[in-house]
């Protein structure tokens, strides 16, 4: 059982992982900088130093945070017994996750480590560990099925396309119906497609 010191801890470094994302998402890689991690998080210096002495740690923490959240997010669809609703849940997932701030952190750092060294040898290798492990995911969910992996992939990659281009389109705000509309339809026509091609079972 936790002390009340530990949650405290826990808490704490909690606070700054998600300031960093959210300035990540917000204003970009070059505008995350410790003291506004430390003042939008509301942590003195002295606490941040203790858990976050650099920002590569500080990155390095944000990218296993947003890992550990999709995973979980990922187990939960696992209760879902139903075939049908299972697929629509699983295929609606990409659209929770891309344009979140999660998301976009990511994305920001991938970008910083074209123009940063430091920051490449420190996470790149960490980031394409989390992409890897998000295919892995998806394809792991599907193996009762019929469809090859590149089948499945290609399913990955629509879901991907359609989800980043509704986050980066601004239709949310000038036509939320339309986005709504591929929200709620697109994985119904996918889920409609695997099970005319296969006998699936959810995992």
């Amino acid at each position: 059982m936790r002390t009340t010191k530990q949650l405290r801890s826990t808490v704490t470094r909690t606070r700054l992982i998600v300031a960093a994302i959210d300035l990540l998402a917000r204003e970009g890689y070059a505008a995350t900088t410790m003291a506004r991690v430390a003042e939008l998080a509301d942590v003195s210096a002295g606490p941040r130093q203790y858990y976050f002495p650099t920002p590569l740690v500080l990155f390095e923490a944000v990218v296993d945070h947003i890992q550990e959240f999709q995973e979980a997010h990922s187990g939960q669809l696992e209760t879902i017994t139903d075939v049908r609703e299972h697929l629509i849940q699983r295929f609606k997932s990409p659209f929770k996750v891309t344009g979140s701030p999660s998301h976009m952190a990511i994305i920001e750092l991938r970008m910083a480590c074209r123009g940063d060294p430091e920051l490449r040898r420190a996470i790149l290798s960490k980031i394409r560990e989390f992409e890897e492990r998000a295919n892995a995911r998806f394809l792991s969910f599907f193996e009762a099925t019929k469809l090859t992996k590149n089948e499945l992939l290609a399913i990955r990659g629509i879901l991907v396309a359609a989800s980043s281009g509704l986050a980066t389109s601004g239709i949310e705000q000038t036509d939320p119906d339309a986005k709504k509309l591929v929200e709620d339809f697109l994985p119904i026509i996918l889920a409609d497609y695997i099970e005319k091609k296969s006998i699936y079972t959810a995992k």
